[in-house]
């Protein structure tokens, strides 16, 4: 039995590209990495000074839904990502390289 694009789309769904009723179950795995990335172990607040907050929500497109986000430092929207997984990258990036700049000066005293 064959399926058709939309069903193999629905089978991997993502934050890019989903159908309205996987929303509800990509905001909570997004809420989950967002809560991760930023009060995790290794959390963004331990590097960052100020109030960095993620607003996660569902957006509307011609072919389907997103998960999009803002992201807001001391309650102001600095920038926005469609979908929000590139919002995530962007801020291990920022992490890693903190990382490595915390590396290198310890390194040198």
């Amino acid at each position: 039995m064959s399926s058709t694009l939309y069903e193999k789309n629905e089978e991997k769904s993502s934050y890019f590209l989903c159908s309205k009723r996987e929303i509800p179950k990509l905001l909570i795995m997004a809420e989950k990495e967002k809560q991760d990335i930023l009060h995790g172990s290794d959390g963004f607040d331990k590097f960052a000074k100020g109030d960095i907050d993620i607003s996660i929500y569902p957006k509307e497109h011609v072919m389907g839904w997103s998960i999009a986000c803002d992201l807001t430092v001391n309650g102001e929207t600095c920038k926005q990502y469609d979908p929000v997984g590139l919002c995530f990258l962007d801020l291990n990036e920022i992490m890693l390289k903190m990382l490595l700049q915390n590396r290198k000066v310890r390194e040198v005293v």
